[in-house]
């Protein structure tokens, strides 16, 4: 099994961001204990903010990520860049693997050909972030060589 990545058209972007923004907003609803109406409020404006030309925003790569034998869309890859400072570092926003493609070796191909993507627009390092209760996400990145730069905490009181 081998995948591929390939520019997202606009009628997959379209289904993505819709159910990329319910995401986001339930994440910070559960992870955070945002009120439903303020994180809908949040995921949709960091949506427009870092994709205001939608799948063709500049120094935005959003990607249909494909299964090569089958063709299969397999699921959605997003990366950028987060200014850090003087620095600019490349930045997975977002993947996504359909559920059928859950837990079958696909997320760490698709992380290796980030990174190779990464590493053709010239950086050598890359950042993410992953929830705190995301541990299959999280032991992915570990597996892989990530490192937790900070860490974030808080308690509902």
């Amino acid at each position: 099994m081998k995948i591929a990545i390939r520019k997202i058209s606009k009628d997959e972007y379209l289904a993505w961001k819709k159910s990329s923004v319910e995401n986001y907003a339930k994440e910070k609803m559960n992870g955070e204990g945002y009120s439903e109406e303020d994180a809908k409020e949040l995921a949709e404006n960091s949506f427009k903010r870092l994709l205001p030309e939608e799948e063709n925003t500049q120094n935005q790569y959003l990607y249909s990520i494909i299964e090569i034998k089958t063709k299969a869309v397999v699921g959605t890859l997003w990366w950028g860049f987060q200014n850090l400072g003087k620095e600019k570092l490349p930045w997975v926003y977002d993947i996504v693997l359909n559920p059928e493609f859950r837990s079958k070796g696909y997320g760490k191909m698709t992380m290796l050909l980030l990174e190779e993507d990464v590493k053709k627009a010239g950086f050598q390092k890359i950042g993410l972030h992953v929830f705190g209760h995301n541990q299959v996400a999280r032991s992915l990145y570990e597996s892989l060589g990530y490192h937790v730069t900070n860490l974030t905490m808080q308690k509902s009181l």
